[in-house]
Order: C-alpha cells, then structure tokens, then sequence
C-alpha cells in the first residue's frame, strides 16, 4: 500500500476502535456533518451524522452493549474508500428498535465500504443478513 491508501485504512482502523470502545462522541469526530449512512437493517439511508449515529452505532450499542467488531481478513483500501468484511459479536441483553432484550448471542457476518473525502467519511454503507441476525436475536 502507498501512501495515497494510508488514510482510508487509517480511519477504519480509527472507526472500528470507536465501535470497540463504545465509544459515539469518537465515532462523531469520524463522520462528515452531511454523511449519508446505509445500514441493511433499516430502511432507506440516514443523511448526517446526527441520524448515523442515533439510527446506527447508539441503536446497536443500546441493543448490544458488549459488541465487538472483528475485522476478517485485509480490507480492500483505494485512494479515498476502503471495503472490508466483519464479524459482529455480542450479546442482546438490551431493547433494540423497540424490541425487549433476547439475551441471544449474536455472531454476525458482513460488509461494510467506506468513501471519504476531506478527511471525514462521507460514506458508509453495511450490508448483512437481516434474517440471519433476526434468527440470532430469536424473533
């Protein structure tokens, strides 16, 4: 990797730590003030950071709160985007979307791309298994 990739695999490191350590305000720092976030399990695209964050990482932590976010194997890292797999792990011991806590283990795989410009993400797109992860939950 030259130099023009460090950046992007630079900020998904910075992204998944945020995630790891439960961590919303650094999370916040990360997003562009007008990002728009795509999140499979909800309809339609989150524009700003303000409804990412609500919408995405809040609703998962409140839903999960050990969550851990495993990176599977090298990510896919381009001049201002990376790609990369995951694997979401925890434990539903919280309400999530409204629903009340499954207490189900959750070991989820999936894919997430990343666009920046400017420093910031401007876009973030995950994509996974909505029915595998509802299983999982037990509903």
């Amino acid at each position: 990797a030259g130099s023009d990739s460090s950046q992007p695999r630079r900020m998904l490191n910075d992204w998944l730590s945020a995630w790891n350590s439960h961590d919303v305000s650094q999370a916040e720092k990360l997003l562009d003030e007008n990002v728009e976030y795509f999140d499979a399990g909800f309809a339609g695209i989150q524009h700003g950071r303000a409804a990412a964050l609500d919408k995405g990482m809040s609703a998962f932590l409140r839903g999960v709160p050990d969550l851990r976010i495993e990176l599977r194997g090298e990510p896919i890292v381009g001049n201002d985007a990376v790609a990369w797999e995951w694997t979401f792990i925890g434990t539903n011991t919280g309400t999530w979307g409204g629903i009340p806590a499954t207490n189900q283990k959750i070991q989820l795989k999936g894919f997430s791309l990343m666009r920046l410009r400017g420093g910031r993400i401007v876009q973030l797109s995950s994509y996974y298994d909505t029915g595998t992860l509802n299983r999982q939950l037990g509903l």
